[in-house]
């Protein structure tokens, strides 16, 4: 994911309806304060093969990466959080790599737009 691969759109129209962007940069900052740790219960979850706690993390993170405009990672969550309902979570090791990968690079997007961010 690049800088540009976020829907920049999503994030003005955020900063609009929270009507600054010091707001703006204080949900980015909260999603990636509390992002490591959903990766965190994700990855647990998938090695444990607990279909309900990789559907629980997988759904919050979707939920706050579409709120921010990370439209991959949250396609890759919404995938993810479909398996963990139909409880098919024995190899989803790999896709939680790709989440976390895809996390990575929508964290240096986020940190360089709330850098951008006045």
């Amino acid at each position: 994911m690049t800088l540009e691969s976020l829907d920049r759109s999503v994030l003005r129209q955020l900063e609009e309806d929270l009507g600054s962007a010091s707001a703006l940069r204080e949900v980015i900052g909260t999603f990636l304060e509390t992002a490591p740790r959903l990766l965190v219960a994700l990855r647990d979850a998938a090695a444990a093969g607990d279909a309900s706690g990789v559907r629980r993390a997988a759904h919050t993170i979707k939920a706050s990466s579409l709120i921010l405009g990370a439209r991959d990672l949250a396609a890759r969550c919404e995938d993810l959080e479909r398996r963990g309902r139909a409880g098919d979570v024995s190899d989803a090791m790999p896709e939680v790599q790709a989440i976390e990968a895809l996390y990575g690079a929508a964290r240096l997007a986020l940190e360089a737009d709330a850098g951008e961010a006045r």
